[in-house]
């Protein structure tokens, strides 16, 4: 119904690509939906919408490098695009988190391997427009 009412584009926040780590930190969304649901969700708004019109919220930093990049690539299989935030520890909002910042060197190396992968699978990130804070925007303009 939403395509028939013009949207052409659809976003649906996952924040971690791995299943244990969406489970950890996201309880709320685990609870009221879930992963596996929302995957097929994703999947199924992509065969409406079309390759590349699906977008998803990762948070890079939550999950550790190597099980955010390997989950991720699960995500671009599906064809759903991701809009990259970086985790930043805040005392106030996530008291119950163990995690804190992410080291800034991991950052940027996991950046220049997702730059690769996307060209890979023909990703092009950013394309939303109004996400500049996406680490794909900065991909997009060739930094990674």
């Amino acid at each position: 119904q939403l395509k028939e009412f013009g949207l052409d584009t659809i976003s649906f926040d996952l924040e971690c690509p791995g299943k244990r780590y969406f489970e950890k930190y996201c309880p709320g969304k685990t609870r009221s939906y879930g992963y596996d649901n929302i995957r097929v969700a994703l999947r199924t708004a992509q065969e409406v919408f079309g390759k590349g019109n699906v977008f998803s919220i990762l948070i890079l930093g939550l999950e550790p490098h190597k099980s955010f990049l390997k989950n991720l690539e699960g995500l671009l299989k599906d064809g759903i695009v991701p809009t990259l935030n970086i985790y930043h520890y805040d005392p106030f909002c996530a008291l119950d988190m163990d995690v804190k910042n992410p080291d800034p060197e991991d950052i940027i190396s996991a950046t220049k391997e997702i730059a690769d992968i996307f060209k890979l699978y023909r990703i092009h990130p950013g394309s939303l427009g109004c996400a500049h804070y996406d680490v794909g925007h900065e991909i997009s303009k060739g930094y990674f």
